[in-house]
């Protein structure tokens, strides 16, 4: 799983966005989800960009969702957790470079 970057008011300054070469060295199963009424991100550029980057990455935007939508969409992202746990091992990926 992709780890997310977060930031704390008074505690440092805000993260700086994942580079191309940071995400496409993601060797392990992947779900990327983001809120499709997000004012931080655009969504289908960030679906386009890890899907072009990461390998068999599953992404997917959640409507009616802004930034926070593991708060405003609690349902929708939970069962996508539960559906992308149980699926981890279930399907083959084949990784560029021979890589495992």
């Amino acid at each position: 799983m992709l780890a997310m970057r977060s930031y704390k008011p008074g505690s440092r300054p805000p993260a700086r966005p994942f580079t191309d070469e940071e995400l496409a060295s993601v060797r392990l199963p992947a779900l990327v989800l983001v809120g499709g009424r997000s004012a931080l991100l655009r969504p289908r550029q960030v679906v386009e960009r890890v899907t072009s980057l990461i390998p068999g990455v599953r992404a997917e935007i959640v409507e009616r969702a802004g930034h926070g939508l593991n708060l405003e969409r609690p349902e929708v992202v939970n069962a996508r957790l539960l559906e992308f746990i149980g699926g981890v091992g279930q399907e083959p990926r084949e990784l560029p470079h021979g890589g495992r």
